[in-house]
């Protein structure tokens, strides 16, 4: 019994560790959906571009960014660590004009995704809520199976 009672303590003791924000997720406007996972760097955060509502523009080509290059599996996000636990700062690019903002993003206590871009200081930027993608992502950025 004495046992048990010193695990279970030892077990409360411990620091929790904070979640991370990987996974797939719908950004705001559904407009997209955005695949978070550790970079090269573990200790950064990557996020590409996973998944598309249209993967086929008007001309029937896949999207491009500014540079010309395919949307689908084009990182646009990075991050490490902040100072705030459960925090990563860092990079988003806009693939439509190319354009750097930095960003901080995190796991609301709610489970949904908090990214804030913004230029200079965090006061002059805006805050996005992602939530979780429940479906599958093909190699192509379609999307099926949408649960959410």
């Amino acid at each position: 019994m004495r046992l048990r009672l010193i695990l279970a303590l030892c077990v409360l003791a411990m620091p929790a560790r904070a979640a991370t924000p990987t996974g797939l997720w719908w950004t705001q406007d559904h407009d997209g959906i955005i695949e978070i996972f550790p970079c090269e760097d573990a200790a950064q955060l990557c996020g590409r571009i996973a998944g598309q509502p249209h993967i086929l523009d008007e001309n029937g080509q896949p999207p491009r960014d500014i540079q010309g290059r395919i949307e689908c599996g084009l990182v646009i996000l990075r991050g490490k660590p902040s100072s705030e636990p459960g925090h990563w700062s860092g990079l988003i690019t806009n693939p439509e004009d190319g354009q750097n903002w930095r960003s901080e993003f995190w796991l609301g206590n709610d489970g949904q995704l908090r990214l804030r871009g913004y230029v200079l200081i965090q006061l002059l930027g805006q805050t996005q809520t992602w939530t979780r993608f429940g479906g599958q992502v093909g190699s192509d950025c379609s999307i099926s199976n949408v649960r959410n």
